[in-house]
């Protein structure tokens, strides 16, 4: 009896892939997620530091409060800097928690350039010795053409694909925290 051929629902599901492409990779995306998690916080931060701040320069001298708890919170930071001060010290406030969100950034792209160029080194390493280890007869039939291109130029495309992936739920992490403050505010 002849065999079937396989169609693409025999192929792996992304549950069954996924585990075996991040072996030894899930330090780094806890990592990643963890920075870009607090640079979202940051800019959140920041964005809510700017109503305290318009109130002070609307009214300097009028006392600040407001009904949401992060307006309390941050009126109650404007509260410990001297009136005749106030807008002066909540707009370093505001530039040092920009400041803090743009380090942020710069060490959240540089971990996700890190996890996805180690990740495709990884890719690379286990595709070469799989050639390496494979019937030297296998090998040597297909042509050296087709090696470099799975070796290099598909683990390049691949590794693409996940720093997408990853920008992608960056920005859904940071959408979703200013939502959130939104929503707080």
């Amino acid at each position: 009896m002849k065999e079937k051929p396989k169609i693409a629902t025999d192929q792996l599901s992304y549950a069954q892939l996924l585990p075996p492409m991040m072996k030894g990779h899930w330090r780094s995306v806890v990592i990643l997620f963890a920075a870009v998690l607090f640079t979202a916080i940051m800019e959140g931060v920041g964005f809510a530091l700017v109503l305290p701040l318009m109130q002070t320069m609307l009214s300097p001298t009028a006392e600040l409060a407001g009904g949401s708890f992060i307006h309390r919170l941050f009126s109650e930071i404007a509260s410990w800097i001297p009136a005749d001060q106030r807008l002066a010290g909540l707009l370093i406030l505001l530039v040092v928690v920009f400041s803090i969100k743009s380090l942020g950034l710069i060490v959240s792209s540089a971990i996700a350039r890190f996890f996805v160029d180690t990740l495709r080194m990884d890719w690379v390493a286990a595709i070469f010795l799989s050639y390496m280890r494979a019937p030297y007869s296998s090998v040597a039939v297909r042509p050296h053409g087709e090696i470099v291109q799975v070796i290099i130029g598909e683990t390049d495309l691949a590794s693409r694909g996940v720093l997408l992936l990853v920008e992608l739920a960056a920005r859904y992490i940071q959408v979703s925290v200013l939502v959130l403050l939104l929503l707080l505010t």
